[in-house]
């Protein structure tokens, strides 16, 4: 899809990442409603119960988090509670045991749009892991400035020219929902005063970082 500032492609865009990354989850509760319709077997209808368990768990932990990364309101005075941001995001990995998280925290609470920003950073920086690995995140608020970095070390790092052209506020030819996330943080770093900070394309490790004054 070509890049535009039409903010109807853009909430597309961000719906259809969502879309996506629900269909999974969602996909197998239906199966689970069909097996139990058809399958009267005791140990079986067990099973099956389990996975619609755990498949509903999954469906809540990723609104959740869409809900932190992709909703709105707020502003630099609204605060959040860092243990809260933290709970959607541990909650949001642990469907992906394959990557490790670290937290470092100062503070008791975050900015809304830091927060925003921070799961839209974890987001980015989970999937360039594409074969998992760590996943550390550092969060400072203890004065008037904030500060959050995320890093992501692994055997494999994919965050190409795209993803550092959008983040930047450069004109990308195409975006879809691969890097749509990266739009998003340059959008909400741009509208409330945050700078941003990559880590250059020849490091061995991926670091997205932001500050700003509150």
């Amino acid at each position: 899809m070509r890049m535009r500032d039409d903010p109807f492609d853009f909430a597309g865009l961000l719906c259809a990442r969502l879309c996506h990354d629900l269909l999974g989850p969602v996909g197998a509760l239906g199966n689970g409603l069909e097996l139990l319709a058809l399958d009267q077997d005791p140990a079986m209808r067990r099973q099956t119960l389990e996975l619609m368990t755990s498949s509903s768990a999954a469906v809540a932990a990723k609104l959740k988090f869409f809900r932190l990364a992709f909703g709105t309101g707020g502003d630099m005075a609204q605060r959040l509670p860092i243990t809260g941001v933290q709970t959607v995001i541990n909650d949001f990995y642990a469907l992906r045991p394959n990557i490790r998280l670290g937290w470092v925290v100062n503070g008791v609470d975050l900015p809304h749009p830091m927060a925003r920003l921070l799961a839209v950073f974890a987001m980015l920086a989970g999937d360039a892991l594409l074969r998992g690995g760590d996943l550390d995140i550092a969060v400072d608020h203890t004065g008037p400035a904030s500060e959050i970095v995320v890093r992501a070390a692994g055997e494999r790092i994919a965050f190409d020219a795209e993803h550092r052209l959008a983040m930047e506020g450069g004109s990308v030819p195409y975006f879809d929902t691969r890097t749509v996330p990266a739009q998003l943080a340059a959008r909400l770093a741009d509208r409330f005063g945050m700078t941003l900070q990559i880590s250059p394309p020849e490091s061995a490790k991926l670091l997205l970082g932001a500050t700003a004054q509150s």
